[in-house]
C-alpha cells in the first residue's frame, strides 16, 4: 500500500468519525425554537438560559458538534483531489468554514455557559442574548461558505475524468450546497440556520454527505492524477538514488 493510498485512507475515517461525532453532538442538543417564546423576546433568551443552566453536557455536546466539520476539512481534500482552480477554491471556502464554525460554537457551547455561571438571569439574559447573536450570525457565515466550497468542489470533480461514483456523489453535494444557499435569499435560514424548522434536517443530511465521502474513500481505489503523481515521485526517487 502506497502512502497516497494510506493517506486517502487516513482521511476517509477523518472524515466518517467527524460525521459520527457531529451527529451525535447535535442529537443531545435541545431544540431552539420558538417553544422558548418568540425570537429575540426576553422570554426566549430567560429560558434558553435556564436551558444551559440545566444542561449536563452542553459543553461536550458542543465540543462534539463543532469537532465534526473540523474533521471533514482534514479529510476532504483527498476527495477533492487534483490541482484545479475549482478545487483551490473549495478548499479555501471550507477553510473559512470551519474557522468560522469553531469560532461560532465556542461562543455557544463555552462562552454561553459561563455566562450562565457567572451571572444571574436577571441580569445574565442580556449578555447571553449578545453572545447568541454572535453565534446566529457567524454561523449562517459558516454554513454557506460550506455549502460553497461543496458547489466548487463538486464542479472540480465533475469537470474532472474521476469515477462515476465520485461524480454521483458530487452532483449530490452540489445540491446540498445549493440547498443553503435558496434557504438563506428565501429568508428560511434567517437570521441564521440553527432557529430555522429546516435546520435538523439539513445539518443530518449533510454529515450524512460527508459520511458518505468518506466511505467513499475507504474503499475506492486512487484517482489516476494521484497513481501518476506517485508513480512520478517514485521515478523522481529512484532517480536520486542511482
Amino acid at each position: 500500500m502506497t502512502s497516497a493510498s494510506v493517506h486517502q485512507k487516513f482521511s476517509g475515517l477523518l472524515i466518517v468519525i467527524g460525521s459520527l461525532v457531529f451527529v451525535c453532538g447535535g442529537a443531545f442538543h435541545p431544540r431552539i425554537n420558538s417553544s422558548l417564546g418568540a425570537l429575540g423576546s426576553v422570554e426566549f433568551f430567560q429560558n434558553f438560559y435556564m436551558h444551559i443552566a440545566h444542561h449536563g453536557s452542553w459543553r461536550l455536546i458542543h465540543g462534539m458538534i463543532l469537532a465534526g466539520p473540523l474533521m471533514w476539512l482534514l479529510g476532504v481534500g483527498s476527495f477533492w483531489s487534483g490541482r484545479s482552480g475549482w478545487t483551490r477554491m473549495a478548499t479555501t471556502a471550507m477553510t473559512l468554514a470551519a474557522t468560522a464554525w469553531a469560532v461560532t460554537f465556542v461562543f455557544d457551547g463555552f462562552v454561553a455557559p459561563d455566562i450562565v455561571h457567572w451571572l444571574t438571569p436577571e441580569t445574565g439574559w442580556h449578555v447571553l442574548a449578545v453572545n447568541q447573536d454572535v453565534v446566529i450570525r457567524l454561523g449562517l457565515v459558516s454554513w454557506l461558505m460550506l455549502g460553497f466550497s461543496i458547489i466548487a468542489g463538486g464542479v472540480g470533480i465533475l469537470v474532472s475524468s474521476r469515477s462515476k461514483g465520485a461524480k454521483v456523489l458530487a452532483s449530490v453535494g452540489i445540491l446540498l450546497g445549493a440547498w443553503s444557499f435558496i434557504a438563506w435569499t428565501t429568508g428560511i435560514f434567517l437570521p441564521g440556520p440553527f432557529v430555522s424548522p429546516y435546520w435538523n434536517a439539513t445539518a443530518v443530511s449533510t454529515a450524512f454527505w460527508f459520511l458518505a465521502v468518506g466511505a467513499f474513500l475507504l474503499v475506492s481505489a486512487l484517482p489516476q492524477n494521484a497513481v501518476e503523481a506517485e508513480g512520478q515521485r517514485a521515478i523522481r526517487k529512484e532517480s536520486c538514488l542511482s
